[in-house]
């Protein structure tokens, strides 16, 4: 699996793809997330897009679930856009939002263009256009990919 990270605009992106989630990648997709915790400011946006790289383990599920309910800056996350090419990986997500509540808005898409409108909606000052020339520019084969 491969993991492409960046952040434009005080919005933190995260890119997982081209093969299944291993332990390796599943560690590093984590430390991310806690380094993006360490930097948050109140209004950043997160956007994570996963493309072909199935799901994570039970116990990587259960791992990342009980580290994030100890996080203590999520209050400063205005939104979380989640992207991904599964349809079962949007529906599981789905369902786990009508459960559990997040301090933040959170919404699932099936492309990123589809997510640009909503990541500007929360922050008009965001360069959507921006955003998706840097994705295309740090993450190899990004602009091939069949979303």
């Amino acid at each position: 699996m491969q993991l492409h990270v960046g952040t434009f605009q005080r919005c933190h992106w995260q890119s997982l793809g081209n093969g299944v989630f291993d332990d390796e990648g599943w560690a590093a997709y984590v430390k991310r997330m806690w380094h993006v915790h360490s930097i948050l400011e109140r209004g950043d946006l997160i956007l994570d897009l996963w493309y072909d790289c199935g799901r994570p383990s039970p116990k990587a599920r259960n791992e990342f679930t009980t580290q994030f309910a100890s996080a203590h800056a999520l209050d400063r996350i205005h939104g979380h856009a989640f992207v991904t090419n599964s349809a079962l990986s949007r529906g599981v997500l789905t369902a786990v939002n009508w459960v559990v509540k997040r301090p933040f808005d959170e919404k699932l898409f099936a492309s990123p263009s589809d997510a640009m409108p909503w990541l500007s909606k929360l922050n008009p000052a965001l360069d959507a256009r921006g955003l998706l020339i840097e994705l295309n520019a740090s993450i190899p084969g990004f602009s091939a990919l069949k979303w």
